[in-house]
C-alpha cells in the first residue's frame, strides 16, 4: 500500500497520489535492459509503493503460461527473487487459473479483500488474505500483470486499484522499449561479430537513442550510412497522410511523391518490404527524383522500411550510379539500422507521451490545489455564517414559540397565521443550520457515534410513526419488509437521523398516492437496509452527484434540496463501518438508496 497516498478518496487526485505516479513514469520513461528494468520494478514496488509482495508475470504466448519477470525481494537479496522466480514458474499458472489467470485471460482489475472467499484464489502462499491485481495492456494486447499481496485484509483500496492501473501502463511501455531495446543490442551485437563496419554502428546507436526530434533523427542517420557504407546519395523519407516526404537528404532536395503513384519508395512504403534493385532500369516502378536530375542518374537503389508496431512510418533510401552497388550484405546492415531508428522512435513517442502525461498531471495538481484552497475557505464560511445564524434563529424560533402557546395572550388570526409561517420557517433555517453544522463535524472528523444494542426494527418503526404525517399528506404508502425484531450495535440517534434523512428524501421525491418501500435483510456479516421509492427516479449523471453538499442536482420538479441530509447519512453510515449507494433506472421508473451496517452482537 501507499501509506498516506492512496487512502480516503474517491478517485485519483491527492497531490501526493500525482507524485507518486510521476515519479514512477519518470523512473520507467527511459530506455533500459530487460534485467535492469526487472531491478527498476521491484525499487518502484518496494520504494515508492511500499507493497509487501509485488510482481509482475507476463504471458508466455507458446505455453499459455504466466511467468515471472520482476518479484519483490522482500528484504531477502537477489538469491531470494532467483529463487522465488523459480517457485513461481514451478507452479505453471496458466492463463485463466487463479486471479492473475482471470486477470490475464479477461483484461479486468481484481480487488479482493480476503482471497479466501474468492473462488478464482489460487494459492500457492498461504498467509495471504488481500489482493489487489490489474492487467498490463499494450496496444490493446494483455501482455501480463501487475499483482500485489499482503497478510492483512481488505487491505486494498479503490484508489490503489487506480493508481496500480496508470502504473501498469507504463510498466507495459517500458517492457516493450525493454524488448525492443533487447532486440535492437541483439542484432547489433551478433552481426558485430561479422563485419567490422558495425563497430561504427555501435559508437552511433546511443546518438541514435539521444535524440529529441524526427529531423536530428533523419540526419544521424545518414551521416551513419555515409560513415558506415559510404553511400552519399541518400534519402530520409517521411509518410505523410497519402504522400512521402523526404525530411533529410544526401543531396537535399523536395521530394513528395504521392502513395498511389509509381517508385520503389512507394512500394516499400506500400508493403513494407525491403527492396533491393541491382538494375534499376529493369523495374517497371523506378522513377527519377528530381532532386537528383542535375547528378548522374541512378543505376541500382536500396530502400528500407522503418516499421514502428506494425506500421511503416519512414522509409531510409540509397541510390547509386553504378550497377549491382547494393548487395545482401549491405541490405542486413540497412535493416539493422532501420530497426535502431525504430526503436529510437518508439522511445521518442514514449517520452512525448510522458510529457504530455507530466503535462496532465501538473494541470491536475493545480486543479487540485485550486479546489483544496476553495474547499477550506468555502468550510470556513459555513462555519462562521453557521454559527453567526444558529443563535439568532434559535432565539426568533423560541420567542415565536412562546408567544403562540401564551394562553394570556389574545393574537388576531390573521396575526397567527403569519406567525405560524414565521414558525415554520425558522424550524426550516434550524434543521438547516443543525444539518450544516453536522456536515461540518463529519468533515473534521469530530462527529462521533455512540454504539448500544438496540432493536434496530423497533427503530425504523418509530421513525416512520413520526414522519407519517408527511406520508398523509400526500396519501402515500408505506411498506415495511422486516423480521419482527433485529438486535444490532448502533447509535440509536444517528441511526435515525439517518432514517429520517433518507424517508424524508423519498416523501420529497415521491408523487401523490406513491408508494414506499423499507426492506431490512439480514447476513452473515452485514445488515443491509433498502428505502425504495415509485418517485421521479435518477440518471447515471446524478447518481455520481449524490451524497455531496449542494450536488446541484436539477430535478425538473418545484422542489429545493441542499443534499446535505444525504451526505450526512454517508457520513453516519461509514462511521459505523458500513456503505451507502442509491440504484435507478433512469429517469421516472423510481429510486432506492440501500446502506448496510456490520452485523455487531
Amino acid at each position: 500500500m501507499i501509506e498516506g497516498v492512496l487512502m480516503g478518496t474517491a478517485k485519483i487526485g491527492s497531490y501526493k497520489e500525482i507524485e507518486v505516479i510521476h515519479e514512477t513514469s519518470k523512473r520507467l520513461q527511459r530506455i533500459m535492459p530487460p534485467d535492469q528494468l526487472a531491478q527498476e520494478i521491484i525499487k518502484i514496488f518496494e520504494k515508492i509503493l511500499h507493497y509487501e509482495l509485488g510482481a509482475v508475470l507476463l504471458i508466455d504466448k507458446e505455453t499459455h503460461e504466466l511467468n515471472p519477470y520482476a518479484v519483490s525481494d522482500q528484504g531477502k537479496g537477489t538469491t531470494f527473487i532467483d529463487e522465488d522466480k523459480e517457485y513461481i514458474t514451478s507452479q505453471g499458472i496458466k492463463i485463466g487459473t487463479g486471479i492473475t489467470g482471470y486477470v490475464a485471460k479477461t483484461g479486468e482489475s481484481v480487488r479482493t479483500g480476503d482471497v479466501r472467499e474468492d473462488s478464482r484464489y489460487y494459492s500457492i502462499r498461504d498467509f495471504i488474505r488481500s489482493e489487489l491485481c490489474v492487467p498490463i495492456i499494450v496496444e490493446e494486447q494483455i501482455i501480463g500483470v501487475v499483482n500485489t499481496e499482503t497478510p492483512r485484509e481488505n487491505a486494498y483500496s479503490e484508489n490503489d486499484q487506480l493508481v496500480l492501473e496508470i502504473i501498469a501502463s507504463h510498466i507495459g511501455i517500458a517492457i516493450i522499449n525493454a524488448r525492443l531495446y533487447e532486440e535492437a543490442q541483439k542484432e547489433i551485437t551478433t552481426r558485430l561479430q561479422y563485419d567490422s563496419r558495425l563497430k561504427a554502428l555501435q559508437l552511433y546507436s546511443p546518438k541514435l537513442f539521444s535524440v529529441k526530434t524526427m529531423f536530428e533523427l533523419a540526419k544521424i542517420t545518414l551521416d551513419l550510412i555515409d560513415d558506415i557504407l559510404g553511400f552519399d546519395r541518400s534519402g530520409f523519407l517521411m509518410i505523410e497522410g497519402n504522400y512521402l516526404k523526404q525530411l533529410y537528404g544526401k543531396p537535399r532536395g523536395v521530394f513528395h511523391v504521392p502513395l498511389s503513384g509509381r517508385g520503389i519508395t512507394v512500394r516499400t512504403a506500400i508493403t513494407g518490404e525491403t527492396q533491393l534493385v541491382r538494375d534499376v532500369s529493369l523495374d517497371p516502378d523506378y522513377l527519377v527524383a528530381e532532386t537528383v536530375t542535375e547528378l548522374l542518374p541512378a543505376l541500382s537503389e536500396l530502400c528500407v522500411p522503418v516499421i514502428v508496431k506494425d506500421e511503416v512510418v519512414a522509409l531510409i533510401n540509397v541510390e547509386s550510379k553504378e550497377l549491382n552497388h547494393f548487395g545482401d550484405e549491405d541490405k542486413d546492415i540497412l535493416e539493422l539500422i532501420a530497426s535502431n531508428v525504430s526503436a529510437s522512435i518508439t522511445q521518442m513517442r514514449s517520452l512525448e507521451e510522458s510529457k504530455r502525461l507530466e503535462k496532465e498531471l501538473n494541470e491536475e495538481r493545480v486543479k487540485v490545489e485550486i479546489a483544496s484552497q476553495l474547499d477550506r475557505l468555502k468550510t470556513q464560511f459555513m462555519n462562521t455564517a453557521t454559527h453567526e445564524l444558529r443563535t439568532p434563529v434559535t432565539s426568533i424560533f423560541g420567542y415565536i414559540e412562546l408567544i403562540l402557546e401564551d394562553q394570556n395572550r389574545t393574537i388576531a388570526p390573521d396575526i397567527r397565521e403569519d406567525l405560524d409561517v414565521v414558525l415554520r420557517n425558522s424550524k426550516r433555517l434550524v434543521i438547516l443550520t443543525n444539518d450544516l453544522l453536522d456536515v461540518q463535524r463529519i468533515n473534521s472528523g469530530r462527529f462521533e457515534i455512540n454504539l448500544k444494542q438496540v432493536d434496530l426494527v423497533n427503530t425504523i418503526n418509530e421513525v416512520i410513526e413520526e414522519l407519517s404525517p408527511l406520508f398523509d399528506v400526500k396519501n402515500q404508502v408505506i411498506i415495511v419488509k422486516a423480521p419482527t425484531e433485529l438486535s444490532v450495535q448502533v447509535d440509536d440517534i444517528r441511526i435515525s437521523q439517518l432514517l429520517i434523512n433518507l424517508l424524508r428524501n423519498a416523501n420529497k421525491f415521491t408523487p401523490e398516492e406513491g408508494n414506499i418501500t423499507v426492506t431490512v435483510e439480514q447476513f452473515e456479516n452485514h445488515v443491509q437496509i433498502s428505502v425504495k421509492d415509485s418517485g421521479i427516479g435518477l440518471s447515471m449523471e446524478n447518481i455520481g452527484k449524490l451524497f455531496k453538499s449542494f450536488p446541484g442536482i436539477h430535478h425538473g420538479l418545484n422542489v429545493s434540496s441542499t443534499g446535505l441530509g444525504l451526505s450526512i447519512a454517508k457520513g453516519i453510515v461509514e462511521l459505523h463501518g458500513g456503505e451507502i449507494w442509491a440504484e435507478s433506472e433512469g429517469n421516472g421508473k423510481g429510486s432506492t438508496f440501500r446502506f448496510t451496517i456490520p452485523n455487531r452482537r
